[in-house]
């Protein structure tokens, strides 16, 4: 087999996103995984080994599902990948990290609310936090954003630490039980975002990873567009 043959064949791996656990962080970056725009991915091997035989007998076969293989990797690591939840925000109980009780009603007052899906321990969702906060002082009226830190329950010093180095200013809430047993059983990436209506159901669908350029204003973009929706 050629080098060529050999690289098309390396990047035919199927890609499957891997499910992370809320509560203790899983699918947090270890040796076997990969986070890419936010995406925590991993190579099965299963389907690298069957090209690498299809190869042999047909190149073009093979260069083929690389081209294929490799826009699935770019359409799932981008922002705006879409997602299907199977839960709302509509009914839960919470703590923020200053430990004041959080529910459904902190999105009654607004039109949307952008929500933040995020880890401490998550390098994208570390590189978008600036500029989601960078925005804050410019959101329309009627909106707001408020953030869920899915280890601010087991970590408050960094989490604490992460605001101060930022001067957010934002909302920051726990993973409760009940938000456990809810919306986040169906967050399998982070950062996740979600634009939610006052009473707290999901507008449109959410957006999985970091934006490719000029996040917060992406985010701000949004915010404008289902509010105008909701109106």
């Amino acid at each position: 087999m050629t080098s060529a043959i050999r690289r098309i064949v390396a990047i035919t791996g199927i890609i499957l996103i891997t499910a992370v656990s809320a509560a203790g962080c899983g699918g947090s970056s270890s040796a076997a995984a990969a986070t890419t725009a936010g995406v925590t991915i991993k190579n099965t091997g299963t389907a690298k080994s069957k090209t690498t035989e299809a190869a042999k007998d047909k190149k073009e076969t093979t260069a083929s599902a690389a081209k294929t293989a490799t826009k699935t990797a770019a359409e799932t690591t981008v922002s705006g990948t879409k997602q299907e939840l199977s839960y709302d925000l509509s009914k839960f109980t919470t703590e923020d990290i200053d430990e004041n009780p959080v529910t459904q009603d902190v999105f009654r007052d607004y039109d949307v609310t952008m929500v933040n899906i995020w880890a401490s321990w998550c390098e994208p969702c570390m590189s978008e936090i600036p500029e989601i906060q960078s925005i804050t002082s410019r959101l329309p009226k009627g909106t707001q954003i408020i953030s869920i830190c899915t280890d601010a329950a087991d970590n408050p010093d960094t989490v604490k630490e992460v605001v101060k180095q930022y001067g957010l200013t934002y909302k920051i809430l726990k993973v409760s039980d009940s938000l456990y047993n809810g919306i986040m059983k169906t967050i399998y990436a982070y950062p996740t975002t979600v634009f939610v209506n006052s009473r707290g159901e999901i507008l449109g669908r959410p957006l999985m990873g970091v934006p490719r350029s000029n996040p917060g204003e992406t985010y701000l973009k949004l915010l404008k567009q289902y509010q105008a929706e909701v109106k």
